[in-house]
């Protein structure tokens, strides 16, 4: 299916004055005095045609006169329930439809209108009982048969739904409403072949009803026919030029199809006219799949800036850090100086072995050893400013960790440390540029991402925190660290909602954090 896009339904169920033409009309009139009759008659009239011009308020005062004058009028209480639904007022509005029903409960428009207000609600088995009362009062209630389809359709009863569909086609073979409702309950069958002809026959028979071109696109594109859906999406907006979801969805089906050009034609201007983190993301995708990293990057945190919550930004995002890091050939460097003498290496190795063990003395004396050996052995001295920092020695980790960095400016582990380092000795600012190093030398590195985004939000730089810590969660969404930065950041922006999705997501083993020089800083 589109991405972002979503299945259209039939109709939206409206109440409608069902039966409101005068041939209709039951009247009850009370012995009472000889011109309350006309007055009442007079006052239904204008009430009808208030209704008919979209005049609510006007419509309601009159259909309540009306009932003042001849309160048993039930189409009287009818009118006044569409009324009252049209402003909104769903209680009062169901209640009216139900005291229609009291007054003639043979009124198959009040029970058709009382059900459709029941489904809008949410209580689809009193909806679909009223519903059946208005179809068996009408046996060829169209209205009533597709309300029933839909109502069947929202509850989960598909093969009911599919009945009452066929029912109305069968009465009118021409509903482009009842062919693309149709479509929709073969979608949710899996009978795909079937929904594309139903979806098709809605078309055909009233070329202007986009709905049915959108859910035919979207049928076609989750068969993988992007190019066909595109196709569709465009007839759509031949009736529609003026349709954001329209060019949405087609930009996705360009995509998705290989014309990425096309894609961007549809979607760039989309981007301009609104701020849509949807449609940034949709661009970031575009843009890296035509190996534009830096452009991917911009719209996927632009995305990100308008909704925290947009998980496909982060996708892209991530996807996009890794290409970028790929395509540079900048995926953590090592130094290429020289090759340490091989006894320089046995103590470097020896030393790594012994810190993976948790032996921090022993470490310590095997790497000392290894720059003793071999002073320019950049990655012993970033090893041996790693294991002084985590001893507490932060004044000797700086000494081997600008050493190290003064060796191989292209290791960012080194950089990394180094801004660890710097940043719990209160040098922050000159920690930052490190970090930042970090990162422009290895797009991936997630550890350099969550410790700025940690560090800018300390300093309260938070909408840099926000870009740091969304590509930390790009590039690991189970790291916990980067979760909690960014929800405490969305509290203080005032966002709660999507501040306690980061924190739900900080939710696995491990989660906690040490404020020390340890749990940041890294090795090799």
């Amino acid at each position: 299916m589109v991405s972002g896009a979503s299945y259209r339904r039939a109709r939206c169920i409206q109440t409608v004055l069902a039966g409101a033409g005068l041939a209709s009309l039951v009247f009850c009139f009370p012995l009472r005095a000889a011109q309350t009759p006309n007055a009442a008659d007079q006052s239904y009239k204008q009430a009808v045609q208030a209704l008919q011009h979209t005049q609510w308020d006007t419509a309601v005062s009159l259909f309540e006169e009306t009932l003042r004058l001849d309160p048993h009028r039930a189409a009287a209480q009818n009118g006044l329930g569409v009324a009252l639904g049209k402003l909104g007022n769903r209680d009062a509005s169901v209640a009216a439809f139900q005291h229609a029903i009291e007054i003639d409960g043979r009124y198959a428009e009040a029970h058709y209108n009382l059900g459709l207000c029941l489904e809008q609600s949410g209580d689809l088995e009193q909806a679909i009982s009223e519903l059946k009362v208005a179809n068996q009062l009408k046996p060829d209630y169209v209205d009533a048969q597709y309300a029933l389809g839909i109502t069947f359709q929202q509850k989960g009863d598909v093969d009911r739904a599919v009945e009452f569909f066929e029912i109305v086609l069968r009465e009118d073979p021409r509903s482009a409403e009842a062919h693309n409702a149709l479509g929709l309950a073969y979608v949710q069958k899996n009978r795909v072949l079937e929904s594309l002809a139903e979806f098709q026959q809605a078309v055909d028979v009233a070329p202007e009803y986009v709905p049915a071109y959108e859910n035919l696109a979207s049928t076609l594109a989750q068969s993988g026919k992007f190019t066909q859906a595109a196709g569709v999406l465009r007839s759509a907006l031949a009736f529609e030029p003026d349709a954001t979801e329209l060019h949405f969805k087609l930009g996705h089906a360009l995509r998705a199809a290989g014309d990425l050009d096309g894609a961007l034609r549809e979607l760039m201007p989309l981007a301009k006219s609104r701020d849509s983190a949807q449609v940034e993301s949709e661009i970031a995708a575009t843009l890296r799949t035509k190996g534009d990293f830096r452009g991917a990057l911009d719209a996927s945190e632009k995305a990100l800036s308008l909704a925290p919550s947009e998980r496909s930004a982060y996708v892209t995002l991530g996807l996009a850090l890794r290409d970028e890091a790929a395509y540079t050939g900048t995926r953590r460097a090592r130094s290429e100086r020289h090759l340490p003498s091989p006894k320089a290496k046995a103590h470097y190795n020896a030393g790594s072995e012994l810190l993976s063990r948790g032996d921090l003395d022993g470490s310590e004396k095997e790497l000392e050893r290894a720059v003793q050996l071999d002073p320019t052995y950049a990655e012993a001295h970033n090893l041996l400013g790693f294991v002084l920092g985590n001893s507490g020695d932060l004044p000797a980790a700086l000494k081997h960790l600008h050493r190290s960095v003064q060796l191989a400016p292209s290791l960012a582990e080194s950089h990394y440390n180094l801004g660890a380092a710097l940043w719990y000795s209160g040098q922050k600012a000159e920690a930052i540029s490190e970090l930042e190093t970090a990162i422009h030398l290895d797009p991936t590195f997630v550890e350099a991402y969550s410790f700025l985004g940690t560090a800018c939000r300390q300093n309260g730089d938070l909408e840099r925190a926000r870009k740091y810590l969304d590509r930390a969660i790009s590039l690991n969404p189970a790291l916990p660290g980067p979760h909690v930065d960014d929800g405490l950041i969305l509290l203080k922006t005032g966002q709660h909602k999507v501040a306690y999705e980061q924190f739900r997501s900080d939710s696995g083993p491990g989660s906690g954090r040490c404020g020390t020089t340890t749990s940041n800083q890294r090795k090799n």
